[in-house]
């Protein structure tokens, strides 16, 4: 019960009014029998880690079934149209007329639709025992929307999972439910999904009739004449499980079609850009010819950086790498646990190459040591802006910190230069206002209150 009824109760109703307190406190707290779980996705990715989710934890029997919860209704009408999801899903919103929604929910009551993707419309008054899983797709403004939502996979004292999706911004959000216990875990791989359905699957098969299978034996017959056995009976499983092809995910980024490397040292890491050159004087002149990048790096620690790159590239890339005693690198599955205060500070670059950006972060706190060398050729001596190599390859005039911008000398400022600026016509010089000087020495010679036409700075 909140404490403003508690207030209005003293207030204004006899002293002698007695509380039922069935929750046994004040506080909003969600059933025993709901498994509260967490999981760190990005708004791209919702689609395709729900569909996972959904074979995973609501695959104990071909008759379970899965609500998720949107925050609006576009996500909701999103999410129902979207290639990703597998199961046979519906929405079900404010703008759907009440006969459809009853038709709807009978539906889904009686197992035509296995998912069932809504807004707050059903997360009251909604009693389906065999829903057993529920998905909430950002973190609730409130503990009570919470507990109304995770409550419709707790029907009739049957045990049920509640996973919270949550973006890298929505932490502090999700921190807000502390009186609600989440377990952060992984997003789902696609080699999870086979393993987890495997069982129920082959459950499948004891339901299929006689008078069906009797359709199917001739062509059965015709399979085993040109292929194994179990060759075909894996293949007829793995398309009524509905995974047809495991496409590699990166744990690092959730993207499809990479892999995620660790590349650990020694001593320690003076930075992302000195991690970047290493790759690229190792490897990457090798199998990616300076025209694919690195598509993430983060420094989970000093000594451990991880990356992504291409899964295509994999069988070259661990036929070009090899180990020292000082460096080592391999491919993970599980990302490593990160530290969140570290992670909500770190600092991010961005670096351009012949091929596409190439972008990563950084971890470390700022006393951390970074590299002295330059940012663009990595030699140590001089800075980014002082280095000599940009100047000769970029083809362009030669500036210097303390001359004049527009032509390179360094007896005069750019304002002083007799000059035509670069990039303006003269013709247009005339059209700028008129500027006074008001100082008592002479300025740009001219004395006091002299007008003059100066072009300003571009």
């Amino acid at each position: 019960m909140p404490d403003w009824v508690h207030k209005a109760t003293k207030k204004y109703m006899p002293k002698d009014f007695i509380v039922v307190d069935l929750v046994k406190g004040n506080t909003q707290k969600t059933s025993a029998n709901v498994e509260h779980l967490a999981v760190s996705c990005t708004y791209q990715d919702r689609a395709g880690i729900i569909d996972f989710l959904v074979q995973i934890y609501s695959s104990s029997s071909f008759d379970g079934r899965a609500i998720v919860f949107c925050e609006t209704k576009k996500e909701a009408d999103e999410l129902s149209v979207s290639h990703d999801i597998k199961a046979k899903a519906h929405v079900l919103h404010g703008d759907i007329l009440q006969d459809k929604r009853e038709l709807v929910l009978k539906k889904f009551r009686e197992g035509k639709y296995r998912l069932l993707i809504t807004t707050d419309v059903v997360a009251g008054g909604l009693d389906i025992p065999e829903v057993d899983l529920v998905i909430v797709t950002a973190p609730p403004k409130d503990v009570e929307s919470y507990i109304h939502r995770s409550g419709r996979t707790d029907r009739a004292g049957a045990q049920g999972k509640c996973i919270c999706l949550y973006k890298s911004n929505q932490t502090r959000d999700l921190r807000r439910l502390e009186s609600i216990k989440f377990t952060r875990i992984e997003p789902p791989r696609p080699e999870d999904v086979p393993d987890a359905s495997s069982a129920d699957t082959a459950k499948a098969l004891d339901s299929v009739t006689d008078v069906a299978k009797a359709h199917f034996r001739q062509a059965a017959k015709k399979i085993l004449e040109t292929r194994d056995a179990v060759d075909a009976l894996s293949a007829a499983l793995a398309c009524i499980s509905g995974t047809t092809n495991i496409v590699p995910r990166s744990s690092l980024t959730k993207k499809e079609n990479y892999t995620t490397y660790m590349l650990t040292v020694t001593d320690e890491f003076k930075g992302p850009g000195l991690v970047f050159t290493m790759l690229k004087q190792n490897v990457l002149e090798k199998i990616l010819m300076l025209k694919e990048r690195v598509h993430k790096l983060h420094l989970q620690k000093i000594i451990d950086a991880v990356f992504d790159i291409l899964s295509e590239l994999d069988e070259q890339l661990q036929s070009y790498w090899k180990d020292s005693p000082r460096i080592q690198m391999k491919p993970i599955k599980e990302l490593p646990q990160l530290d969140e205060s570290t992670r909500s500070g770190n600092r991010g670059f961005s670096r351009c190459s012949n091929g596409p950006v190439r972008s990563g972060s950084y971890t470390g706190n700022r006393n951390s040591e970074r590299s002295n060398a330059c940012f663009k050729c990595q030699k140590e001596g001089h800075k980014s802006f002082e280095c000599l190599e940009t100047k000769k390859s970029s083809g362009g005039r030669e500036q210097s910190n303390d001359g004049c911008f527009n032509c390179g000398k360094t007896c005069h400022k750019s304002f002083d230069c007799s000059k035509p600026k670069k990039g303006r016509s003269s013709a247009n010089i005339s059209n700028r206002g008129i500027k006074r000087s008001f100082t008592g020495n002479q300025t740009n010679g001219h004395s006091i209150g002299e007008t003059s036409r100066k072009k300003n700075k571009i």
